[in-house]
């Protein structure tokens, strides 16, 4: 193993072969100006349920250790471009392919399910590349193409979720009026009940007597002695 800078290899008994050990970054994505390959170069997935999908994904990765480099060499007898298009492109596939169809659709097409996804490809792919000293750093999906159909189907599942939860949220509204509009009556009802009965319990036949005389004549003066 060369150290970075100048060094000398005889031309008859040497060749060098350089291998990166910098992070690299592996892209599979639709537009074909991007990535390691000039085509439609998405990855194309199913869900749980068996629906097909693409995406995009770029896996960040790097040799754990330059003095790593000799076992890789010593396995694959090539260039380390030939070693990434041969054998670690497949990884990357096959190992995302699994774990989108672990997921449903509906959780699968979303953030949550992306980040889910992003965390157990990268997990997945440590395992995998350990014996290759091959570390992952990040397995990020950057964009996902479902047919129309089922973004129709997704969009109007949501919708009806949406119209559930407001639906719920207006009953429990009424629910929560009503019960408070019992217990203003029955409070209500208890403030009249005894307003009543302190009413009837003052009521003497003498004060009786005299509403019965202002009823009928409201003008009439009631003169009380002193004694």
């Amino acid at each position: 193993v060369l150290d970075p800078g100048y060094n000398v290899a005889l031309p008859i008994n040497y060749h060098i072969v350089e291998f990166p050990v910098i992070k690299q970054q592996y892209v599979m994505v639709k537009d074909a100006n991007e990535g390691q390959h000039a085509e439609d170069d998405s990855v194309k997935v199913n869900s749980q349920e068996g629906q097909a999908f693409t995406v995009d994904a770029s896996i960040e990765y790097a040799i754990a250790s330059k003095a790593d480099v000799p076992d890789i060499y010593a396995k694959y007898a090539m260039s380390w471009d030939d070693i990434v298009e041969k054998y670690y492109r497949s990884k990357f596939r096959s190992t995302l392919v699994n774990c989108f169809a672990s997921i449903p659709l509906n959780e699968g097409i979303t953030g949550d399910g992306r980040r889910k996804v992003e965390k157990m490809a990268a997990d997945l792919l440590n395992q995998s590349m350990a014996d290759d000293h091959i570390v992952i750093h990040t397995v990020l999906i950057r964009g996902i193409y479902a047919p129309e159909s089922i973004s129709n189907s997704i969009a109007s599942k949501t919708q009806a979720e949406n119209d559930l939860v407001k639906s719920r949220t207006v009953a429990q509204k009424l629910v929560v009026e009503a019960e408070a509009e019992a217990q203003a009556m029955l409070i209500r009802a208890k403030a009249t009940a005894d307003s009543n009965h302190m009413v009837s319990g003052s009521l003497t036949d003498n004060l009786v007597r005299m509403k019965w005389i202002e009823t009928v004549n409201p003008k009439i003066q009631l003169v009380v002695p002193h004694d």
